[in-house]
């Protein structure tokens, strides 16, 4: 019991330690410490752990520590390799710290503290972990507390970087199951095999982190390193992340939430652009009075400047997660009542209006199949509705302008800056978006099987709430109705 005391007392000093205020640079000023003396480099410190107690780092504060979980433990082994080069070329710096968990297809987990140096070996292999499960919320999470212990700072950004499926999940690690890895034409490590991650789901169940364990993971270390107050960025180095109902888990946890609601290439983000744009600004100015800010709304632009000639598919947006629980539960319930107030308004047009509603819902924009842009869904109504005289509109029509006007200025306040590809941004094929994502499923039998990830969602719990204290339908109502009809029905949706 007095050694659990003696580690329960020991955190919480460290904790209040990094709260404190006092900053690494006045401590190393102090101590007349140079350049050479605070930044690691094996050719000048023959150990890292006497560089480490030296610079008496667990005990002062950095501006920034940049946490970056790295689960390459399946097809993406080399590119996460290639991606500890570029952040190499930065490297950590008086004012930031680089961290990485790295899990590739070799056998076991190597925690690194990235140097700045063209050669990535040279990074600090602080610690060398035995072969984890990182598709295990704990996994995670144990990085995360070790990290913060040990790289204490002002402000953190975590980035959880491997597969992603939206809110079906993130983190997928394949060796902790290896019958269900498969391999096709994609290269393969020898160590595991490769291949299309829809197709290995298919074929059995990798372990990987739920959307609620992610949340769950971030709300801890709020509560436990920064008294409750929320991450200043977290961002989904995955596929399909950005999806309203996955930001939406933990708009309480985080400030600014980063990430694409489409495909991302394998090589994932450019780091060397965007660590080298939080290590050109990473104080607190009058300025850049938030330097989370400032730098997480450069991101989009240096991705689609990066990737938009090689991957068509760039698409990458910021969510202000304060904004998204102010401005989006209220006018997307009232966007599904309404929806629903059109299709039932007259009887008589009732199969054509529900038609005409899974026809735009599957002619909007979809990223994969797995969930639809909600922009681009408002914009086709819109249209539709705008091409009539204001005077022969019905009261439902009107209503339903109303609120899918209100739900597009809730996602402008959620979602101020992204950025697409010039394929992308064409007005025929994508010229209303603002690269959020929302489940709209047209298909009864996507429906029956997804509705458990969906309806059990924080999301969609509050639509509920909402449509109970209001007496009213909300969007879950209207995604029931629409998938009420099975396909052989009159409701059968009308092609592009």
């Amino acid at each position: 019991m007095r050694f659990l005391t003696f580690i329960a007392g020991s955190v919480l000093l460290r904790i209040s330690v990094a709260l404190s205020g006092a900053t690494c640079e006045e401590a190393w000023d102090k101590q007349k410490l140079t350049e050479s003396d605070f930044l690691y480099h094996p050719s000048i410190h023959s150990s890292y752990n006497k560089f480490y107690q030296k610079i008496n780092r667990k005990n002062c504060l950095k501006e920034w520590s940049v946490f970056i979980y790295m689960n390459a433990d399946n097809d993406l082994t080399d590119h996460a390799l290639l991606d500890i080069k570029e952040m190499s070329k930065v490297g950590s710096s008086k004012a930031v710290d680089i961290v990485v968990q790295l899990d590739t297809c070799a056998k076991g987990v190597s925690r690194l503290h990235i140097a700045k140096s063209e050669d990535p070996s040279e990074s600090a292999e602080v610690e060398k972990l035995k072969e984890l499960d990182s598709g295990s919320p704990t996994t995670f999470s144990d990085f995360l507390s070790w990290a913060a212990l040990k790289y204490p700072s002002k402000h953190y950004a975590v980035i959880l970087w491997s597969h992603g499926l939206g809110i079906e999940g993130i983190s997928f690690d394949e060796s902790s199951h290896p019958k269900v890895s498969i391999a096709n034409s994609c290269h393969c490590e020898p160590a595991c095999g490769c291949g299309n991650l829809c197709q290995t789901l298919a074929e059995g169940s990798p372990s990987y982190i739920s959307i609620p364990q992610l949340r769950s993971v971030l709300s801890s270390f709020s509560a436990k390193f920064l008294r409750g107050k929320p991450i200043d960025v977290y961002g989904s180095d995955a596929c399909l992340m950005q999806m309203l109902e996955v930001a939406y888990e933990f708009k309480k946890h985080v400030k600014y939430i980063v990430g694409s609601a489409n495909m991302e290439g394998k090589s994932g983000w450019p780091y060397e652009d965007i660590l080298s744009a939080l290590k050109e600004h990473p104080y607190d100015t009058p300025e850049y009075s938030d330097s989370a800010k400032s730098w997480v709304t450069q991101i989009p632009n240096l991705y689609q400047k990066k990737y938009h000639e090689k991957d068509e598919r760039a698409v990458m947006t910021v969510i202000y997660a304060h904004e998204l629980k102010r401005f989006f539960p209220y006018s997307f319930s009232d966007f599904g009542a309404a929806l629903l107030g059109y299709i039932h308004e007259d009887q008589k047009h009732e199969a054509l209006r529900l038609q005409k509603i899974k026809y735009l819902m599957d002619k909007a924009f979809n990223y994969s199949g797995l969930s639809t842009d909600l922009f681009h869904f408002t914009a086709l109504i819109s249209s539709e509705l705008q091409g009539k005289p204001r005077s022969d509109l019905t009261k439902a029509e009107e209503e339903l302008l109303s609120a899918l006007g209100h739900l597009q200025y809730a996602i402008g306040r959620v979602a101020p800056f992204m950025a697409v590809s010039p394929f992308y941004y064409t007005k025929d094929t994508f010229g209303f978006t603002r690269g959020l994502a929302a489940w709209l499923p047209i298909d009864p039998e996507e429906y029956r099987k997804k509705q458990s990830f969906y309806f059990d969602s924080k999301l969609y719990r509050m639509d509920m709430y909402l449509s109970k204290l209001f007496k009213k339908n909300g969007f879950v109502s209207f995604i029931k109705e629409i998938n009420s009809k099975p396909l052989g029905s009159p409701f059968i949706r009308l092609k592009k």
